[in-house]
């Protein structure tokens, strides 16, 4: 439980907005990818989210912490030990449509430092908001996020979330929409069983196609990689993991870490698959809290938090960190986004040959949108019942 001392403090949000995001190497952005999925990850539920958006998020909030909070997020975060190697990570060249906001009340005044770096290395700028109001702050912030995130997260602020203590929103958004390189034809999607874990079959839409895509399967895993179309904007693919028929989700699961994934993309080869999956669209909104003390950033969360980088004083602390996203897949491509919220308070035609392989999705898969250019996971998550979480 919070000392009461702490309601008395002021309240910093931190928002971080990601649209659409879809190498192999464990980047800390990808471990820290899987240790949240294995928090978040519950039996026969659906999910989605952005580790790149939550990596992103906690990692400017890094930016101003101090001591035991700043060593903390370091090892959650999976970061370098050194502040110029952290830097490096944010300043590669992504190319995505990203925007960063830091909301400002005017009681509160930033660090030069702090706002330096918010800048230099995540882009951000400086948006004046009053707190006082809640419900027209929560209306603007709002705003600023459906905007950003091409209408795709356009409530994820309530006026609840915010009070009269409130003094900072950190936010950041990013927007990926991506054709895929090789589309799959309306004229091929069939209605089909899809097997949920332990659950009656249900009936679903499946995409279908046969092309030559990197394919690479073990014992018990089958990884296709499905390349989206070359533009301007961010080169990525999207990963698709099928548990083997005599296996579960759940088993793979258990195994799963930065390394096998890197592993697995390292191995993948050009292969003529006959790949099957269902259309789908999904979206979760969720409280990162637990998962992230969990991951042992729990001094943020009290009274003892030091996040002096901020605004020169020992009086933020992290309330809440909230997480929203949204996932869509069909025979033209992917469209995804994800906002994350951490309130502080101060305390295809068909080959002549046969396929190598076949990739039917018909049972629970994992997916992922990966960057290509960093190999870093943009988006993460678990597709498991067709009649949960669709919209």
């Amino acid at each position: 439980m919070m000392n009461l001392s702490l309601h008395l403090k002021k309240i910093l949000v931190t928002i971080v907005l990601s649209l659409n995001l879809f190498g192999y190497a464990a980047t800390p952005n990808n471990s820290f990818a899987v240790s949240v999925y294995s928090e978040l990850s519950q039996p026969e539920q659906n999910l989605v989210f952005s580790p790149y958006s939550l990596h992103t998020n906690l990692s400017l909030l890094w930016c101003g912490a101090k001591g035991k909070t700043k060593k903390e997020l370091i090892q959650a975060l999976f970061l370098p030990r050194r502040n110029t190697e952290i830097f490096e990570l944010f300043n590669r060249p992504v190319r995505l449509v990203t925007a960063t906001a830091l909301f400002t009340h005017n009681e509160i005044e930033l660090l030069s430092s702090f706002e330096s770096k918010a800048s230099k290395h995540f882009g951000a700028s400086l948006l004046p908001i009053d707190f006082h109001n809640s419900a027209a702050a929560a209306a603007e912030m709002n705003g600023w996020i459906q905007e950003k995130t091409q209408g795709k997260i356009p409530s994820l602020i309530t006026e609840d979330d915010l009070n009269e203590q409130t003094k900072l929103v950190i936010a950041n958004a990013v927007y990926f929409e991506k054709k895929w390189a090789h589309p799959f034809l309306a004229s091929n999607t069939k209605t089909a069983s899809f097997y949920p874990q332990d659950l009656p079959e249900i009936d679903v839409e499946m995409v279908r196609q046969t092309h030559s895509f990197p394919y690479f399967e073990t014992e018990n895993a089958q990884i296709v990689s499905l390349p989206f179309a070359k533009e301007k904007s961010a080169n990525a693919e999207c990963l698709l993991i099928l548990p083997s028929e005599d296996s579960s989700l759940a088993e793979l699961e258990e195994h799963l870490d930065a390394e096998t994934l890197s592993t697995w993309m390292k191995n993948l080869k050009k292969t003529s698959v006959a790949v099957q999956l269902p259309k789908f669209s999904l979206s979760n909104r969720l409280s990162m809290d637990e998962a992230l003390q969990s991951l042992g950033i729990e001094t943020a969360y009290t009274e003892a938090a030091h996040f002096g980088g901020i605004d020169g004083t020992r009086e933020l602390f992290l309330q809440t960190c909230l997480h929203e996203a949204f996932f869509s897949l069909d025979e033209k491509g992917v469209t995804a986004a994800a906002a994350t919220t951490s309130h502080m308070g101060m305390t295809c035609m068909p080959p002549e040959k046969e396929p190598e392989a076949s990739f039917i999705a018909e049972r629970p898969f994992l997916f992922m949108i990966v960057s290509k250019e960093t190999n870093d996971i943009l988006f993460m998550g678990r597709y498991t019942n067709p009649s949960v979480n669709e919209n």
